[in-house]
């Protein structure tokens, strides 16, 4: 059993990780510098282009849109993702509320106030785990199932990290391990 209460912060950061965590194409890096190598590979051909037309018009044009286009994965995408986290919070009230999980075989059944659920391991996509948190994603109730490490004892967070393991098998990933 595990009893934890979700703060709008917490949810936000973990909401990021997750996205981030989708495709490796979801990751601001990947994308923005994808852009950037589309505009150096851009302005590496103008002397080509020079040579059928007198003006770089076109390519300037497109080197111009892969600038922005790598300037919003960089600043702007982030900001719209932790907004979008921050609305899904508000709109769901039941989020922040103190929650009780309990692990089982087949699932994880939690209830807090005004709601119990029982998810099944195979409704989940993936278990993400990093140095904060266990995020499970794509369950039928919560898409986002969040549990905070720093709200665990040393015991919890063992048996969780081997529940959640165990049930995810080759769907459980780990990234930026601390040494709790």
């Amino acid at each position: 059993m595990l009893r934890q209460t979700c703060s709008r912060e917490n949810y936000v950061k973990a909401f990021v990780r997750w996205e981030n965590n989708i495709s490796i194409w979801h990751r601001r890096e990947l994308t923005s510098f994808l852009m950037l190598g589309i505009a150096v590979i851009l302005t590496a051909g103008i002397p080509i282009y020079r040579l059928w037309s007198v003006t770089f018009f076109i390519p300037g044009l497109l080197i111009l849109l892969a600038l922005m286009g790598s300037f919003y994965f960089w600043k702007l995408k982030p900001k719209e993702i932790e907004q979008w986290g921050q609305s899904t919070f508000q709109e769901n009230a039941l989020l922040g509320l103190s929650t009780q999980y309990f692990f089982y075989f087949e699932g994880i059944f939690f209830e807090n106030d005004y709601e119990e659920v029982r998810e099944y391991w195979s409704d989940f996509e993936k278990c993400v785990e990093d140095d904060q948190y266990f995020i499970l994603s794509g369950g039928m109730e919560r898409g986002l199932l969040i549990l905070c490490k720093k709200e665990m004892t040393k015991q919890e967070f063992i048996k969780t990290r081997q529940c959640l393991e165990q049930a995810f098998g080759p769907r459980y990933f780990k990234n930026k391990i601390d040494k709790k």
